[in-house]
């Protein structure tokens, strides 16, 4: 049976590791537009178990039809551009409109 969790801690220590800088979740959560609770929370597998149960039960199902999947195979990121950065919405739509 396959057991997903968040490793944020992980995440927070090789950020650490690179700038040799204390990271908190409080500045992790700043960064993402979140309370600092919900990365807390993250962090000690308290909040989304739903999914993860859900994302480990596909990994298990695939498993089981005798393909060894991991969570490459459910999950996929990818880099996005930054969306243009404007203090009125209403003028950045207008000039996508123009374009």
């Amino acid at each position: 049976m396959t057991n997903i969790q968040f490793d944020i801690n992980r995440l927070l220590g090789k950020i650490q590791s690179v700038n040799d800088e204390r990271v908190t979740y409080t500045q992790l959560a700043d960064a993402i537009g979140k309370k600092r609770y919900t990365v807390q929370s993250m962090a000690a597998n308290e909040s989304f178990q739903d999914l993860l149960a859900m994302l480990a039960a596909m990994i298990d199902f695939a498993n089981a039809k005798g393909y060894p999947a991991t969570i490459d195979d459910v999950l996929s990121v990818t880099n996005e551009p930054e969306p243009p950065k404007s203090d009125n919405w209403l003028t950045t739509i207008h000039q996508s409109n123009d374009s």
